[in-house]
């Protein structure tokens, strides 16, 4: 019996799955900043894959996260990082990911992403409860606030409003006259 083409098929088959397959990926967003301008995408692969990734794939996908934002282009910058996940008991990588940083390109104009309105609040109705104080250059002028209620022992006639307290005159009170 001849094993040679068996033992040779087994071989090149252990070979092969040893040497890694080659794998398709596609980059995916995983984070960003608007204010910094910047688009963060990865990948994943496993143990026996050779990855293989299409750049312009992620350049378009930054590109399209940045025109969210405002911006009109990106550029890869800086260099890939990759980070074992998760490992075997033997310190052997399963799976890596592998991140990108992408600049937002362009002044960043008005977002095409929905944004909150601000609801417009009716103006506020006057308490028919409270006095209504007219505040105006002659009142203030004048030391009195017109329409204000009259201070004890003076009287609400227009004449004799009751005057106003200076706040800068300070606690008139002295310590001699505490008890």
């Amino acid at each position: 019996m001849n094993f040679t083409p068996t033992i040779f098929a087994c071989s090149l088959a252990s070979l092969i799955c040893l040497a890694g397959c080659a794998a398709q990926k596609e980059w995916a967003a995983t984070g960003g900043s608007r204010a910094d301008g910047t688009v963060e995408l990865a990948y994943e692969y496993g143990m026996f894959e050779e990855p293989q990734v299409n750049e312009e794939q992620g350049v378009d996908l930054a590109t399209s996260m940045c025109g969210g934002w405002g911006y009109t282009a990106s550029q890869a910058f800086g260099g890939t990082m990759s980070k074992c996940e998760a490992a075997n008991a033997y310190g052997n990588c399963l799976r890596t990911l592998v991140t990108r940083k992408y600049q937002c390109l362009g002044a960043p104009g008005v977002s095409v992403a929905p944004q909150r309105v601000p609801v417009a609040l009716p103006p506020a109705q006057p308490n028919p409860a409270q006095p209504q104080i007219n505040l105006n250059a002659n009142t203030v002028a004048s030391g009195t606030i017109q329409g204000a209620p009259a201070a004890q022992g003076t009287s609400s006639a227009p004449g004799n409003a009751a005057p106003v307290a200076n706040p800068n005159l300070g606690n008139q009170w002295h310590e001699s006259e505490q008890w």
